[in-house]
C-alpha cells in the first residue's frame, strides 16, 4: 500500500509514501527527539507553533468556518510571546475574564509556501484568551 521509502536524513525513522498522497511514519526509536524529527519531516507548517519555545497549553477548533483557539498559562510567570498559525486570517483577542474583545497585533507572512498568521499571545500568570477569526 505503500510503496516507496523516502531516506530520512536520520536513521531513528523512515517515510513511506503512496503515489495518492498517503504517508506513514516509521520510528526505529521512540522518544520525543525522534517523533519531533519524524513530525518535523511530515509537516512543513504546524497548525500552532510557538516562537522563543514558550510553553503555553492551547485547543484549536473550528466552528462553522470560524477558526477558534484558546490559549492558556498554566505557570507561574508572565508569558509574551508570538503564536504561528497556520492559514491566513483576520483575528479577534477575546479575554474570558472581562469579556473584553479587540483586535488581535498579527502579521501575516508566508513559510515554506504555506500563508502564517502571527499573532502576539500576553498572558498573565494563569490566565488564558481566546483568539478567534476566519480565513
Amino acid at each position: 500500500m505503500f510503496g516507496t521509502k523516502e531516506p530520512s536524513a536520520s536513521t531513528d525513522f523512515y517515510v513511506k509514501k503512496n503515489r495518492n498522497g498517503g504517508m506513514a511514519i516509521h520510528l526505529h526509536r521512540l522518544n520525543a527527539p525522534t517523533l519531533r524529527k519524524a513530525l518535523d519531516a511530515a509537516v512543513k507548517v504546524y497548525d500552532v507553533e510557538y516562537e522563543s519555545n514558550k510553553v503555553l497549553r492551547h485547543i484549536h477548533k473550528i466552528k462553522d468556518g470560524t477558526d477558534i483557539y484558546l490559549f492558556a498559562n498554566i505557570s507561574e510567570t508572565q508569558i509574551d510571546t508570538y503564536a504561528r498559525l497556520r492559514g491566513h486570517m483576520q483575528l479577534e483577542a477575546w479575554n474570558p475574564h472581562t469579556g473584553e474583545i479587540s483586535k488581535a497585533e498579527c502579521t501575516q507572512k508566508v513559510e515554506a509556501g504555506t500563508d502564517v498568521t502571527v499573532v502576539r499571545i500576553t498572558l498573565a500568570p494563569f490566565k488564558s484568551l481566546f483568539i478567534v477569526g476566519g480565513r
